[in-house]
């Protein structure tokens, strides 16, 4: 085995015993997309499922920066769930989470979390600003118009997140 994947399977073992039966308050979850030998646009039925885009979810604590939970793979409802099953069993109380709008977080955070979180989907909008939406957000957004959210809206709260 070559010393960068021991390396790796080490670090992950050292989390996973180092990262359980954590306080944590404020979580935020979010996925770094990448790909394993090809874009997903370049697949051809010959190749094998796991080639394409592969995504790796992350649970940060907001206040300490760290990664309390990962998992990588497809963009999945059943990746995302297991997940938050896997977040969950790392922490203790009852924590506010948020995350971007992928549809499967809030099935699988209602899945593990039950009513013991304060849960909030965070959903930035590209198109043209709605007028309730206040002033466009500051150009240190992105390099072009395209780029910078005219407005954010919060779905399918649960609990009682913060504003």
């Amino acid at each position: 085995m070559c010393l960068g994947v021991r390396v790796g399977v080490g670090f992950a073992a050292l989390h996973d015993r180092m990262m359980r039966g954590l306080r944590v308050n404020v979580l935020e979850l979010d996925e770094a997309w990448g790909f394993l030998a090809k874009k997903q646009k370049r697949l051809t039925p010959d190749d094998l499922a796991e080639k394409g885009d592969a995504y790796t979810f992350v649970a940060l604590d907001a206040t300490r920066k760290a990664i309390i939970s990962y998992r990588t793979g497809k963009r999945t409802a059943d990746n995302t769930t297991e997940f938050a099953a896997d977040l969950r069993a790392r922490i203790l109380g009852r924590p506010q989470v948020s995350s971007d709008g992928f549809r499967p977080y809030g099935d699988a955070i209602e899945w593990a979390f039950g009513s013991e979180v304060d849960y909030g989907q965070i959903v930035k909008v590209r198109r043209r600003a709605r007028p309730d939406c206040g002033p466009p957000l500051l150009a240190r957004m992105g390099s072009s118009a395209a780029d910078r959210p005219r407005c954010c809206d919060t779905l399918r709260p649960v609990g009682l997140p913060e504003e």
